[in-house]
Parts: structure tokens; C-alpha cells; sequence
């Protein structure tokens, strides 16, 4: 009587077992090329996002209309934008002192520290109100958008033409739950630039800085801050 085989020798399920594993390995492998890295595209939105939102800003003569005395940013002054008031115009006395602070209406604001912050939150208020935001800080200068993407700006006042903005954007998907940031700024002409990213964690910030140094790779426009 012939038996029918019914059952694989060892050497077949080795064989069996190993091609599976290099077809895994290989699969695994070509996801991996083919899947968008999340991180590097955030950071890439988020650089055109400053920028386009910034030239939006200065291109817009009801927020910041030409001043050859106060340029881009510098100006301050107070205007009227969608029935809410931004900014301040300073009354100085004849030594160049700041004394009072009117509104776009011209009348005195009452609070003279109200009056000074207007002016340094100009630019922030501003800033904010080109973007969707989801949820934000009583302080205003935390806030964050779709995407899980924070953002805090560390310095929100470019008025200052030895000093620019500094944004920092915190990738809220990472492993480091917000432990560790982008930095872009903004001067007052309207120029964003990069810096290097910050992370206390050593392995997180190799990620980040490849991540960094690709985008000012690819991108010509993109500069280092100084």
C-alpha cells in the first residue's frame, strides 16, 4: 500500500521560515522608502507658513502701511483690523520719551502699559490671526494648530532692528511630548530664518537635525540665523 506524503520534512520549514523573513524584511524595507517622513514634511509647511504669512503681513498696507521712519515690522502704530484694535501710537515729548499712547482713533489709552503692550504684541496679534488656531494660552504667545503642532514664540516683538522674533515649534507626535523644539525667527524686514533645533535627548536631536539640515539643503531660500 502507498502512503501519500502529508507532512513538510524540517528542512522544508526551514526554508519556508527563512523565505519568509527576507520577504518580510524586504517589505518592511521598500515601505519605509515609499513612506512620507511626517516630521520632515511639518517642518517644511511650517517654514511656508511663517513665510507666506509674514509677506501677507507686510504686503498688507491696513496693517502695516509704509513709514519711512518705522520700516516693516518697526511700525507699530495703532490700526483698526477687523473691529479690533492692534498697536499703539507713542506721544514723545521733546527729549524723544515715550508719554502717553493713543489708538487709531487718535484718543489717549487710558493704561500707559496697555498702550506699550499693544505695541510689542502688534506683531504677535497679527500673526495669529493669519492662522487657524485650535486652542491658546491666556499668555497669547502659546498656541496651537491642526496637525498637533505648538506653537511658542520665545521673543514676539521684530519691532527691534538688532533683534527678531524667535518662534519655536514643538512637534507634539514626538516621543519627547514637547520636550524638544524647532527655532525660526523673524526680523523686521520680513526675513524668516532657522536655527538649530533643541532637544536634551541625544537621539532625538540627530532626527531633528537631519530633519534640519535636509531642509536647508533642498531649499536655497532657507536660511541659517546668524
Amino acid at each position: 500500500m502507498n502512503f501519500k506524503k502529508t507532512a513538510f520534512t524540517l528542512a522544508e520549514v526551514l526554508i519556508a521560515t527563512a523565505l519568509i523573513g527576507v520577504f518580510t524584511v524586504l517589505t518592511i524595507s521598500t515601505m519605509k522608502l515609499f513612506k512620507p517622513d511626517k516630521e520632515k514634511m511639518m517642518y517644511r509647511k511650517v517654514y511656508q507658513q511663517i513665510e507666506t504669512t509674514v509677506q501677507n503681513m507686510l504686503n498688507d498696507e491696513r496693517l502695516y502701511p509704509y513709514d519711512e521712519n518705522q520700516e516693516g515690522f518697526a511700525n507699530a502704530d495703532a490700526i483698526r483690523f477687523d473691529g479690533e484694535e492692534y498697536g499703539a501710537n507713542a506721544i514723545k515729548d521733546d527729549d524723544g520719551n515715550i508719554i502717553d499712547y493713543k489708538d487709531s482713533k487718535d484718543e489717549p489709552i487710558k493704561d500707559f502699559n496697555e498702550g506699550k503692550t499693544r505695541r510689542q504684541r502688534k506683531f504677535l496679534r497679527l500673526f495669529k490671526k493669519h492662522l487657524s488656531i485650535t486652542s491658546s494660552s491666556a499668555s497669547e504667545n502659546e498656541f496651537q494648530t491642526e496637525n498637533r503642532i505648538k506653537w511658542y514664540f520665545y521673543d514676539w516683538d521684530p519691532s527691534d532692528s538688532n533683534n527678531s522674533a524667535e518662534l519655536r515649534i514643538f512637534y507634539l507626535a514626538d516621543e519627547d511630548k514637547g520636550n524638544s523644539y524647532y527655532r525660526f525667527y523673524i526680523s523686521k524686514n520680513g526675513n524668516v530664518t532657522v536655527g538649530e533645533p533643541y532637544s536634551l535627548n541625544p537621539e532625538r536631536k540627530e532626527q531633528m537635525l537631519k530633519i534640519y539640515k535636509n531642509a536647508l539643503e533642498d531649499n536655497k531660500n532657507l536660511k541659517k540665523e546668524k
